[in-house]
């Protein structure tokens, strides 16, 4: 449903925490896809942080 160019954000990028499997399907798209992280640094070490993927087809 995203158009070509169009971005994907995903929220809780770093680690792997109970009943969320954000940061393994993270881990997978970022080898395969443009992609640009943004972390917290104040925030705990293995949580939190942004992701945001484009879209180029």
């Amino acid at each position: 449903m995203v158009p070509s160019g169009g971005l994907i954000a995903f929220h809780d990028i770093r680690g792997d925490h109970e009943r969320c499997g954000v940061g393994t399907l993270w881990n997978e798209l970022k080898d395969k896809y443009s992609t640009t992280e943004f972390h917290d640094s104040d925030g705990p070490e293995n949580w939190g942080g942004v992701g945001i993927l484009k879209k180029v087809s």
